[in-house]
């Protein structure tokens, strides 16, 4: 994704990724990204579980236009719960 990105970046759409894998999204380097401690598979959350999913794509959106370095990377505040 972060290839991709880049390519956006540059005529001018910004971009973020959600990341589950923080370490390998360092490396990669996309230009906006923010990080969330779940399971893979989950990124915005459990499947049935529209709250959490709607919370974290809008805590998505504000590093979009906060983020200035590229390859920055944003731990967003939420937790796994079983």
């Amino acid at each position: 994704m972060g290839l991709i990105q880049r390519e956006f970046e540059e005529i001018g759409l910004s971009t973020i990724s959600i990341s589950l894998m923080q370490g390998i999204t360092a490396k990669v380097s996309p230009p906006r990204t923010v990080y969330v401690h779940f399971p893979l598979g989950r990124v915005t959350g459990k499947a049935s579980d529209a709250e959490t999913q709607n919370q974290v794509f809008k805590a998505t959106l504000n590093p979009l236009v906060d983020i200035q370095n590229p390859g920055e990377i944003r731990k967003l505040p939420f937790t796994w719960k079983e």
